[in-house]
């Protein structure tokens, strides 16, 4: 092919092969190029020559011949895509109920909430309401809770906006400068966290960041946690590393687009989004089955982890990088300034308290609410209470059911008329029916778990008979490109680019049968404009809940299962082999 070609075609001394294959590659590469190698010319030559023997003709239309079915195998390919393609379309009813079945779900979940909620007449509030506000009064407020809001109120605009900037939720949670101040009482003064002078006040921050990992509530390990500024991921990821534990997870590549994602918002490489990712997913599972196989607690490998790194040249390494304000010198004058208000904020209260103006339980950490609601002065938290004593608020707790034995939640209830069927009520059936009559989805408990099935064997027979088109139509494709792979070598150029971006899309077609399945039984994913992936707030819901939906497997396509359609491959083997002979290899 790097002969002069032209100089080739003047002295005639091509064979009919080399002929025809200069042609081929003229199309191919103009197809691909939208630019012709050869000039007009020698297309010319190329068309104008005549064989001169039995023979040269025979060889010419061997491999036009070739060409030609080659030509017929890639149209039929085309017709195959093409028909995948339509099944595609029509698949996208389904995969849009699949993909938005979470999110129907949860809609489901509240309209079965608002129908259970208790009718209630005006009466039946305004006691509830009253009920309310006697709880809220007989609650109070905590003692330290109260000095923490008088403490902020008393800060300048401007020191507020600095605490602020430090930690933007600080005005009402409490636990960072709560942590900050600890961390100031345990190294009392000294700037450095040496061996000898520190080692008990070491050892005691240790302790407290791993057991800052614990939620009493959920009763779980939570390496999300901090205490004051330190990470408690990092203390974890700092043994995990010590420990030479890597992630072994091999990723999907919806999840491989999702560390991209990762990568590109934080501006990290991909191996750190993977490590962060590790981090956050993985590392929780792994630390409690270690401390299980090795008889101890995830709270002591964290202290541990913790206290050596304190000990790693004095704490440097972790000082540098997550400063709490006692060892910075724009946070100390900041903290030093929350010590002297805060203790300001606790002796007026403790002032109002002994004038007899505020009350507090026998235990002193409660004020009480009655004292707090007839207090005189304009405190911002009081203020704050009064109005909350007085709102009517349908989260706050269970109430007794007086008509009826168990209890409901305050926000279980509406004001209704008594008898009859109110416009709440009717709204209600006809939110729930739009929501039962315009989906195809339901659900069925199956050996105790929660199974997802069309509602009707029509629905089930189309989806079932697209799932076969895809993966009948896959293998076909996969038996073209097979086929021109080896016209290619006969031609020598590549003939199945075309079949192999059919192959793809085909295969695109099924990533995305497969993950509208996904999508419905674990709340999925979701993508938006950037490429970006993570779990949407119905696939939160689902894992919060503990829901375990199942779908029947024989639903979803393997496709790296899919075999080539030997029915395909068969005929059109055949075919070429009667026109090139021994020439093309099966």
């Amino acid at each position: 092919m790097k002969k002069n070609i032209t100089n080739l075609l003047q002295k005639g001394n091509l064979t009919p092969k080399e002929r025809y294959l200069l042609c081929v590659h003229n199309e191919v590469i103009k197809h691909k190029t939208g630019k012709a190698p050869l000039t007009e010319a020698d297309e010319k030559a190329l068309e104008s020559w005549h064989a001169k023997t039995n023979d040269e003709a025979r060889e010419w239309n061997k491999y036009n011949n070739a060409w030609k079915l080659s030509g017929r195998a890639e149209l039929e390919a085309h017709l195959v895509y093409e028909f995948t393609r339509t099944e595609h379309f029509r698949e996208n009813l389904f995969n849009m109920e699949l993909n938005f079945y979470p999110f129907y779900r949860e809609a489901k979940q509240h309209i079965n909430q608002l129908e259970k909620m208790k009718r209630v007449d005006i009466n039946g509030a305004l006691e509830i309401a009253k009920k309310q506000r006697e709880q809220k009064l007989k609650d109070g407020k905590d003692f330290e809770g109260a000095v923490y809001s008088l403490a902020f109120e008393k800060l300048s605009g401007s020191d507020k906006q600095k605490f602020i900037k430090l930690y933007p939720d600080i005005e009402f949670d409490t636990q960072w400068l709560d942590d900050e101040e600890i961390i100031t009482g345990l190294f009392k003064g000294k700037d450095k966290l040496t061996d000898q002078e520190t080692k008990e006040a070491k050892e005691k921050l240790a302790e407290l960041v791993a057991g800052q990992a614990y939620n009493k509530f959920s009763k779980e390990y939570q390496l999300s946690h901090y205490f004051a500024c330190i990470p408690i991921l990092e203390v974890a990821g700092r043994w995990a590393k010590a420990k030479g534990i890597k992630p072994t997870k091999k990723y999907t590549e919806l999840e491989e687009k999702a560390i991209k994602g990762v990568a590109k918002e934080d501006k990290i490489s991909e191996d750190e989004a993977k490590e962060k990712l590790f981090l956050e997913n993985e590392l929780n599972e792994i630390l409690k089955n270690y401390a299980r196989d090795n008889q101890t607690t995830i709270e002591a490998i964290l202290k541990e982890t913790c206290l050596k790194w304190l000990d790693e040249e004095n704490g440097k390494d972790l000082i540098e990088q997550y400063t709490p304000l006692f060892f910075s010198k724009t946070g100390l004058p900041l903290l030093e300034l929350w010590i002297k208000t805060k203790a300001q904020a606790r002796a007026a209260l403790q002032g109002h308290i002994e004038k007899g103006e505020l009350k507090t339980d026998q235990d002193g950490k409660i004020i009480t609410g009655e004292s707090l609601y007839n207090f005189k002065h304009d405190y911002k938290f009081v203020k704050e209470f009064k109005e909350y004593a007085d709102r009517y608020d349908p989260n706050l707790g269970i109430v007794k059911d007086p008509e009826h034995e168990g209890e409901f939640l305050d926000r279980d209830l509406v004001i209704t008329h008594t008898g009859g069927i109110g416009a709440f009520d009717f709204k209600i059936r006809g939110l729930k029916g739009i929501i039962e009559y315009t989906h195809f989805i339901k659900e069925t408990k199956k050996d105790g778990e929660i199974v997802i099935e069309f509602t009707d064997d029509k629905f089930k027979n189309s989806y079932r008979e697209i799932r076969d088109t895809l993966t009948a139509n896959y293998a076909s494709l996969l038996a073209y490109k097979e086929i021109q792979e080896k016209v290619s070598k006969v031609f020598d150029i590549d003939l199945a680019e075309d079949i192999k971006s059919f192959l793809e899309k085909v295969g695109s077609f099924i990533d995305q049968h497969n993950e509208a399945l996904n999508m419905a039984r674990t709340g999925g994913i979701y993508k938006d404009g950037e490429g970006y992936t993570e779990r949407g707030e119905a696939g939160e819901a689902f894992i919060k809940r503990g829901i375990t939906l199942k779908i029947d497997e024989d639903l979803f396509i393997n496709k790296d299962k899919i075999q080539t359609d030997i029915d395909t491959l068969e005929r059109w083997n055949k075919q070429f082999y009667e026109v090139l002979g021994e020439e093309y290899k099966f």
